[in-house]
């Protein structure tokens, strides 16, 4: 009687973990409501600009441009500026007259061309983020690797180092902000080709590579009136070096990383940390729907209908430093006045460019 009762119990427990593994496929995956995305910006300093697109269904890899709506910006002050539209999609205003300004209440007003109105919630642009400082922290990173079969291993990533950064404000309320963080690999080497009677140096710098996720976002709380959000994760950054042909030295050249601290409002900041929610939920038991990637646009002609997107306002502020790997176990830095935002891939031989950073 016993055994019976053991094998029927693992008997209970196959059928639960067969039917656990049941595809499950929802509803409305075949739904043909196209839902649109809507993803609008303004920043202190900056003209505005939107994007128009419906997202993507299950068995679709096309991405459908929005053309012919109507784009709208309105601001506490009764000003107003309409956003034509510059490439399938895209629309921007006819000039840049019309700016973010720090204290400015904006709202996004988008019609398509069926006549479905969409409105976002007014966003306040706030106060410029303070950048206190940027370092690093020497360290390995476990990182999961691929064999040349194809199959996962771990290992341990020596040649690095972390990256952080202190914010602070003064104010009593609540301080959200989003994170852009871009890094540009210098590199520069003594070469001598072969049929060469002597070296030379030649200069190579890569074009600027993100190194944190687009919905990177942190918030701090009022302490006293000051705020301070200590020892924010930037990310790690593993030391390459990879020299041209007839290289006859390493590189002596840093790399310079280019933090841009955005300060949003609480509705933009609850959309990107949804995301980040739903492309981190490995350790749920269940994983977020989309649905519930939260928006601070609605539509007027039918609340209930599916939106996705945000309108952001928002101030920026930019930081500069430069990171000179020695070993693992040295790590110089330098800070920066400026340095280009934009450069793409190139080299340069005999003398550095003009943005090259020495130590």
């Amino acid at each position: 009687m016993k055994v019976n009762k053991i094998q029927e119990f693992f008997l209970l427990v196959i059928i639960i973990i067969t039917s656990c593994r049941e595809l499950y496929f929802p509803d409305d995956i075949r739904s043909l409501e196209q839902t649109p995305v809507i993803r609008g910006i303004i920043c202190e300093g900056s003209s505005p600009a939107v994007s128009i697109t419906y997202a993507m269904g299950y068995y679709e890899n096309t991405e459908i441009l929005v053309s012919n709506a109507t784009v709208v910006i309105t601001d506490n002050l009764g000003n107003q500026v309409e956003l034509l539209e510059e490439s399938a999609g895209s629309y921007k205003p006819a000039s840049d007259d019309y700016i973010g300004v720090i204290g400015g209440v904006y709202t996004l007003h988008v019609t398509t061309h069926d006549g479905i109105e969409y409105e976002s919630d007014p966003v306040t642009i706030n106060e410029r983020p303070v950048i206190d400082s940027i370092y690093a922290r020497l360290g390995e990173l476990e990182a999961i690797l691929y064999n040349q079969d194809g199959e996962p291993y771990t290992d341990k990533i020596h040649d690095g180092f972390y990256l952080f950064t202190d914010l602070s404000a003064e104010t009593n309320s609540t301080v959200y902000y989003r994170f852009n963080t871009s890094v540009i690999r210098l590199f520069s080497y003594l070469i001598q080709p072969p049929m060469a009677q002597q070296a030379s140096n030649i200069y190579i710098w890569e074009r600027p590579d993100v190194i944190d996720d687009f919905y990177s976002v942190a918030f701090i709380t009022a302490n006293n009136g000051r705020q301070i959000l200590p020892g924010h994760e930037i990310g790690y950054l593993q030391w390459i070096d990879n020299p041209p042909c007839y290289a006859i030295t390493s590189s002596t050249a840093p790399w310079v990383l280019i933090l841009k601290v955005y300060a949003i409002s609480s509705g933009v900041y609850d959309y990107y940390h949804s995301i980040d929610q739903q492309l981190n939920a490995d350790n749920q038991m269940f994983a977020p729907v989309p649905s519930q990637i939260k928006t601070n646009i609605h539509c007027i002609n039918d609340p209930a209908r599916t939106i996705s997107g945000v309108f952001e306002a928002s101030s920026m502020a930019v930081s500069y430093k430069a990171f000179l790997f020695i070993n693992k176990n040295i790590l110089r830095s330098k800070n920066l006045e400026t340095f280009p935002d934009y450069l793409e891939s190139g080299s340069q031989s005999v003398d550095p460019p003009d943005f090259w950073v020495g130590f």
